[in-house]
């Protein structure tokens, strides 16, 4: 089995479908590819959904349950499940669009590195709240850079998400961080370590997916809690960690405490300026930088914690 597609998921059967029959659309060495849905529901509620898909498919389609938790737990089950040489990773809300896998396969032998990361385009699957029409653009990640080399600027802001590893550079059936399962930012640890120990990351610009997200997520009050877990995730990562970087926490939080001064005292000006939008823009801003001050253990926001039964 060469690659491996690991797909966690938590209570999206209707996205989830979407996510893995778009993996059903690259033909080129189906032999050598399987599907890993990995439900992370303590009610295996994604069961039926994917034994559905298993008639379809034609590549190995398997259902893994995992009830703990949290996303570094759904992960690393995905990893200790999936026998692929290669592990790609694709979110439940995703879709891969053709050709995807191939890319970043391509990407990984032609550069010969450990992981390899694509664009993740932002979609709303109705109509965007007034004010809110820049979300989409930010919470896109697609870079100017050609594919090759991962330029160092951008390692704290690629993610799992449309990713593909090599197994033996994961080093373990459990490389993502559990304390941060709860909190985010498991992805960002293990990226930034391969960096630091000198593996070859690479970007691939052609390996694309779509992301779709309701409108409901883009509201301002959920935007703006967003941008303040985000900018926690940044400086807690730093600190949950078994040799906790003191220093680099530090320059996040005086980088973020610049930010949330800076941009909270621009947003009346870009009201003006810009509209409703431009006042939210630098607000959300503000949030992440906020964020990034306040990670501490009282101010922490669960961003994978279960909503109650």
């Amino acid at each position: 089995m060469d690659t491996s597609v690991v797909i966690p998921t938590f209570r999206r059967n209707r996205s989830l479908q979407r996510a893995v029959r778009s993996c059903f659309e690259h033909p080129h060495a189906r032999a050598r590819h399987e599907i890993v849905v990995v439900d992370n529901s303590p009610d295996a509620g994604a069961h039926d959904t994917v034994r559905a898909l298993m008639d379809e498919s034609p590549v190995p389609l398997r259902y893994e349950h995992e009830p703990r938790a949290g996303i570094s737990y759904a992960r690393n089950r995905g990893v200790a499940a999936s026998r692929g040489e290669r592990i790609a990773f694709l979110d439940d809300d995703e879709q891969a669009e053709p050709g995807w896998l191939e890319e970043l396969e391509h990407a990984q032998e032609r550069h010969r590195a450990a992981a390899v990361f694509g664009a993740v385009i932002f979609v709303c699957e109705g109509e965007i709240p007034d004010g809110m029409e820049w979300a989409l653009e930010w919470l896109t990640r697609d870079f100017d850079d050609v594919t090759g080399a991962l330029d160092p600027r951008r390692v704290a802001y690629v993610g799992t998400g449309n990713s593909m590893f090599l197994r033996e550079a994961l080093g373990s059936d459990a490389p993502f961080e559990i304390a941060l399962g709860l909190v985010g930012g498991e992805d960002t640890k293990l990226i930034r370590a391969m960096h630091e120990r000198g593996d070859r990351l690479v970007w691939c610009r052609e390996a694309r997916v779509l992301e779709h997200v309701p409108p409901q997520r883009l509201e301002l009050t959920t935007t703006l809690k967003y941008r303040f877990s985000c900018g926690q995730m940044r400086t807690y990562s730093c600190i949950a960690r078994e040799n906790p970087s003191l220093a680099e926490a530090a320059a996040w939080m005086l980088a973020g405490a610049m930010q949330a001064v800076g941009n909270t005292a621009l947003a009346p000006a870009s009201g003006v300026l810009l509209g409703r939008g431009g006042t939210n823009a630098r607000l959300a801003a503000a949030a992440a930088g906020l964020g990034k001050v306040l990670w501490m253990e009282p101010f922490l926001m669960n961003r994978y914690k279960r909503p109650a039964a």
